[in-house]
């Protein structure tokens, strides 16, 4: 309670109360009001530092929310990962393996990625690592997808072609057993029958009676026809089979198709002679891969029988 203070008037001999002015007011309700408004700031200050807002509360669930959520993601992206671990393997180890094509380097499999400053932005946030790690993990997935899904592509297209392919590598004699005399020469180093030294012989000679049929060993197209050789190989056809594979049949007694002509396996395209440099009727056959000559014994097999051959001519010929 404020005491009214009074002060001795000499003039009236009398006492009055003494006035203040509006500072000396001011002054008083301010000293009063200090300690009040001191403790009252230590009392917020200490509930603020134990104990969270209302509007604290909310954002500390958030967070959690956003943290059980994240933790969810991630386990998504480990089974997405996984997945596609096992789509690379077997397209690695399987698809590629089959249609024979090359596999896919790791470092591109991996889908690498750089550039620090492209999550720059995400440095404002109080949750910074936890998005920059979600971002890196779900960027790095997508390339990894867009790599594998390439290369799905790049797979189906090779199995349509693969089909193609099987029709047109060399897989088939030349001339069907029934017509065969026997295989005379193989490939590799022999004694020449003209210069009786020892040479390599470049393809595998089927020998058999003059005019016997000759077929084509797998789908090509003709780009080489020819009546002399300088060579030795007298009368000659050479087909492209596509797919860097390539035959030639030489010492025809006469050719049956021309250049440019599209053949089917099976299909005839000469007849057996001893034309160039020859001693009886043969047929020289050689097989070529990237020009480079191979042995023809690894491109046909001999388990088909009479009739099955037969088919085949008759399939190609239809």
């Amino acid at each position: 309670m404020i005491k009214t203070k009074y002060y001795y008037d000499k003039e009236s001999l009398s006492y009055k109360k003494i006035k203040k002015t509006k500072t000396e007011i001011l002054k008083t309700i301010a000293l009063y009001l200090l300690p009040f408004l001191g403790l009252n700031s230590i009392v917020c200050i200490i509930i603020l530092s134990f104990f969270p807002t209302p509007k604290e509360i909310i954002l500390e669930k958030e967070v959690s929310q956003l943290n059980s959520e994240y933790k969810k993601i991630e386990q998504k992206i480990k089974s997405a990962e996984l997945t596609l671990e096992d789509l690379q393997t077997k397209d690695e180890n399987i698809y590629r393996i089959i249609l024979n094509t090359k596999s896919i380097n790791n470092d591109i499999r991996q889908a690498g990625f750089g550039g620090v400053d492209k999550y720059k932005d995400f440095e404002k946030y109080k949750s910074t690592d936890l998005i920059i790690d979600i971002s890196k993990k779900t960027e790095q997935i997508v390339k990894k997808l867009g790599v594998q899904s390439k290369s799905f592509n790049e797979i189906i297209q090779l199995a349509k072609d693969h089909k193609n392919k099987l029709r047109c590598i060399p897989s088939i004699q030349p001339i069907s057993d029934k017509d065969l005399s026997r295989i005379s020469s193989g490939f590799g180093y022999r004694i020449d029958p003209h210069y009786g030294i020892r040479k390599f012989h470049t393809g595998t000679d089927f020998a058999a009676p003059r005019g016997t049929p000759i077929y084509a060993t797998g789908n090509g197209k003709v780009i080489k026809a020819e009546n002399r050789s300088r060579t030795g190989y007298g009368k000659y056809i050479v087909i492209d089979h596509g797919y860097n594979f390539k035959t030639q049949y030489a010492h025809l007694n006469k050719l049956a198709v021309s250049v440019g002509q599209n053949i089917k396996r099976g299909q005839l395209i000469g007849y057996v002679g001893s034309t160039g440099k020859s001693t009886s009727p043969h047929l020289h056959y050689e097989v070529r891969i990237n020009d480079e000559k191979v042995n023809p014994i690894d491109y046909f097999y001999s388990d088909l029988t009479i009739e099955e051959y037969e088919e085949i001519q008759k399939i190609n010929s239809q």
